[in-house]
């Protein structure tokens, strides 16, 4: 006898009804865009307003009724923001996504003082988050970018970590510093690991500048950075051995499309 499957209605909200971890999961996680919900919560606090403008398309009373349903399963709780906390500029400090360590943010109604943030249970999303773009990174028939696609720098930068490659960066210890339209982040490579945060460190080996829909290409595989690099449309400062380095370390030696 087959199993059926099929969404069904518990409080209000769609669940598959199945006594299976997966399914469960969904239930929380799987409804469109909930998890780039998150993934913008990776970067630190965030306002409604931000998180609205991020997320495009998503509309006010969606991401209202998504933030709800993640903090009724604890996955995010709302704080109270103090005075800038959760604009851009305010962010300088925030950790990039970290994973198991980055901390969440908040977001809320732009001025109000109120926000969200990832709790511990979100926090362990991030693992999920990098995994999925390792996992679109890995496969054979990904779509091309379209000029039309709507980017940020930190999207970019999350591709970038999930390119990270743990055998050819095994024994690199270098920080690199990425200007992306005016954002600063600081990227340490440790021993096949990296940590990206937010801001500028003045001993960068490598200093990378570029606009998001550069970056993007780059961190998707569909442009090198020796390619970029003739065409202008990335200015790199530092030693070559260093920046041989940088490319060796997140694959950007040869785009798909370069």
């Amino acid at each position: 006898m087959g199993v059926v499957v099929q969404r069904v209605v518990k409080a209000g909200r769609r669940s598959y009804g199945q006594g299976c971890a997966v399914a469960r999961a969904l239930d929380v996680v799987g409804e469109r865009w909930t998890l780039l919900l998150v993934r913008e919560l990776m970067f630190g606090p965030r306002r409604f307003g931000e998180l609205l403008e991020a997320l495009a398309g998503i509309g006010p009373n969606l991401l209202s009724a998504r933030l709800k349903a993640l903090t009724d399963e604890g996955v995010v709780r709302r704080i109270a923001l103090r005075s800038g906390r959760g604009s851009r500029s305010a962010r300088a400090e925030a950790p990039g996504p970290q994973e198991g360590a980055a901390r969440g943010g908040g977001g809320g109604a732009a001025g109000n003082g109120i926000g969200y943030e990832l709790t511990e249970s979100g926090r362990a999303l991030q693992t999920v988050v990098l995994d999925l773009a390792r996992w679109e990174l890995s496969r054979p028939r990904r779509a091309a970018s379209s000029p039309s696609d709507a980017v940020l720098p930190e999207w970019g930068i999350l591709a970038l970590q999930a390119r990270l490659d743990a055998t050819t960066s095994s024994g690199i210890s270098e920080v690199y510093r990425l200007d992306c339209e005016g954002r600063p982040f600081r990227v340490r490579v440790e021993s096949g690991a990296v940590d990206i945060r937010v801001g500028a460190d003045p001993a960068a080996a490598v200093v990378l500048e570029l606009d998001s829909a550069t970056l993007a290409r780059l961190a998707l595989g569909e442009l090198s950075l020796e390619s970029a690099a003739v065409a202008g449309q990335v200015q790199v400062r530092g030693s070559p051995f260093a920046v041989a380095r940088f490319a060796r370390a997140f694959r950007l030696e040869q785009g798909e499309a370069a």
